[in-house]
């Protein structure tokens, strides 16, 4: 197995056991943040703890934020200091304008509206609701929308800590087999951790179109500002009456055909991305290793669980 970054090859055995450890991080990552909050909280709950007050929202998402931001930061903090990714890998100085920020905004939002519709397409009619990539591990529900903290952790927390996990560590780490399988697991994990049918398109979408914006500026700060954006513009579209939705629809639009102009045009700078040998040979090795596995079989239980309990 070669590995495109260096030019060496990296045995099969080697390998599988950097698969092993990023499966195995990736998997108590996603027991931590999915299942810990929600026990603590309603364990408080039961006993009668004086912060579970107001429904128990603030409390839910106090302990979300805390062990939401500490999990992910220590978890892969350790996962790049044992495999050897630094900082200075995905935080290169690099030059962002504001034209450069306007255009990814627009093409990125336009592709995941895209993957929404698609989505929509496939699973509507077997009885699923539309549904936004929200945060991994965060409660999408109309009572928590208007919650000062949800709307902190939602804009401004969880795209700093998704891009450092995700288009950060793992991309970086990943990477080192090939930038199209990189972009590739990377999206596919990011996608499975939402355990969400239907935000599974959208997800895999948003994370290609930011690992994209990595690889191009090598550094994640770029795809932090336009996941800000979208989270934001997301949570402003809850706020817009009813009677005035066609301004989301004619907004979408209006996305569109921006984003067609700037194809068209060739103003838009596109990214290549190599061709890569044994693709889809180290793709397979790298879904079958145990502990990747078995995250990717919880994730589609937790996924299933969820339709059927909210259905």
């Amino acid at each position: 197995m070669s590995n495109s970054k260096k030019g060496k090859r990296i045995s099969k055995a080697k390998a599988q056991r950097r698969f092993f450890t990023s499966g195995l991080l990736f998997l108590i990552y996603i027991l931590i943040v999915t299942y810990f909050p929600p026990l603590v909280s309603r364990y408080l709950q039961v006993i009668g703890s004086p912060l579970s007050g107001n429904d128990g929202k603030p409390l839910i998402l106090g302990v979300f934020y805390l062990v939401y931001v500490l999990s992910a930061l220590i978890l892969f903090s350790i996962y790049a200091k044992a495999n050897g990714v630094k900082r200075k890998d995905f935080m290169r100085p690099c030059h962002f304008g504001f034209l450069d920020y306007l255009k990814d905004a627009i093409l990125i939002i336009s592709l995941l509206f895209v993957g929404i519709f698609l989505s929509s397409m496939v699973l509507n009619p077997l009885g699923f609701n539309d549904a936004f990539v929200a945060p991994i591990g965060m409660v999408q529900a109309d009572s928590y929308l208007r919650e000062p903290l949800f709307m902190f952790l939602f804009i401004g927390v969880t795209p700093l800590i998704e891009e450092f996990a995700f288009r950060g560590v793992l991309l970086r780490d990943l990477g080192r087999y090939g930038n199209r399988f990189g972009i590739l697991t990377v999206s596919l994990l990011y996608a499975f951790a939402h355990t969400s049918v239907t935000e599974f398109i959208p997800a895999f979408i948003l994370s290609g179109c930011l690992c994209l914006m990595t690889l191009r500026y090598h550094n994640i700060l770029p795809g932090v500002i336009v996941h800000i954006t979208i989270n934001a513009l997301f949570l402003g579209s809850t706020f817009v009456p009813e009677r005035y939705s066609w301004t989301i629809v004619a907004t979408i639009g209006l996305l569109y055909a921006i984003s067609v102009y700037l194809l068209l045009s060739r103003k838009f700078q596109r990214i290549y991305v190599s061709r890569q040998r044994n693709l889809w040979y180290t793709l397979r090795l790298f879904l079958t290793t145990p502990s990747v596995l078995l995250t990717v079989i919880l994730m589609l239980v937790q996924s299933a669980f969820a339709y059927f309990l909210y259905r």
